[in-house]
């Protein structure tokens, strides 16, 4: 899609700090169970699609960055830089495809919320909990106090630093990448994010059903023959019903979550389940 662009000009150092600002406190906003933080990133974009693009263009950049997305929000920031540096290289050199950019986003989260939640999650906040719960007991309200201003300076400038960073090898790594070397690299991206979605869906939907025939020593289950034909067969035909019921039948959120729901009470009650 071709869009009006309003300038060439690159991003200066106050709007990348707005940009910083909106994704340091707000990349959780609106969350829910359709798109995760996905309204958040939008929102958080916004000012950057406002500044290339007229209208039409912002909302189309807007809408590219609605899928769902999660990730450790603190270590994420390197993330919110590469894609700022990705989204400017496309708006002033119109070479790079918005795909890649969702590709990219959506190939790195789980990478890097495996590091953050070892990292911020699992090691910072309980280490620092651990100290302020220490000092609260000799020297009372100043634990909790040196708990949030501890944590607080520590993601922040861990974010703005991480941030940047990525924002500066978005910017490198486009311009560095052009005709077929950058196809290779969106082909591989689109590679392994179909290798990451498939291990989650294998990983995270669980269907199995209680069907079995047969008495006493000698009862077979229809789970047992399923699985020894095509292990996690029952779980890809969700994904894949799934998929047809929102991609083709446009079938919201919502509807196919309660409608899953009365599938799962009725099956159990039927002993399908």
């Amino acid at each position: 899609m071709t869009m009006e662009r309003k300038t060439n000009e690159r991003l200066n150092k106050n709007e990348l700090r707005r940009l910083w600002n909106r994704y340091m406190w707000f990349n959780n906003g609106c969350t829910n169970f359709a798109n995760f933080y996905g309204n958040g990133w939008s929102w958080c974009l916004r000012p950057l699609f406002e500044k290339y693009y007229e209208k039409e263009g912002v909302i189309d950049g807007m809408q590219n960055h609605l899928d769902w997305y999660n990730c450790e929000a603190q270590t994420a920031s390197v993330i919110a830089g590469i894609v700022v540096g990705m989204e400017e290289e496309r708006a002033v050199d119109g070479h790079l495809e918005p795909e890649v950019i969702r590709t990219t986003k959506a190939t790195l989260q789980g990478p890097v919320a495996g590091i953050g939640d070892s990292v911020v999650q699992g090691t910072l906040i309980p280490l620092l909990l651990g100290i302020g719960i220490s000092m609260t007991e000799t020297a009372g309200a100043i634990g909790p106090i040196f708990y949030v201003l501890s944590y607080l300076l520590i993601i922040v400038v861990g974010s703005y630093f991480l941030f940047h960073q990525g924002y500066r090898l978005g910017r490198s790594a486009m311009s560095a990448l052009t005709g077929g070397k950058l196809n290779k690299v969106i082909e591989a991206f689109m590679l392994f994010g179909s290798i990451v979605v498939g291990a989650l869906g294998a990983n995270y939907v669980k269907a199995a059903t209680a069907v079995q025939w047969g008495s006493g020593e000698s009862i077979t289950t229809l789970q047992s023959v399923i699985d020894g034909i095509f292990p996690k067969l029952l779980s890809l035909a969700v994904i894949l019903v799934c998929y047809w019921l929102t991609k083709k039948k446009n079938i919201g959120m919502v509807k196919l979550i309660i409608g899953m729901l009365l599938v799962v009470v009725a099956g159990t009650y039927a002993g399908v389940f």
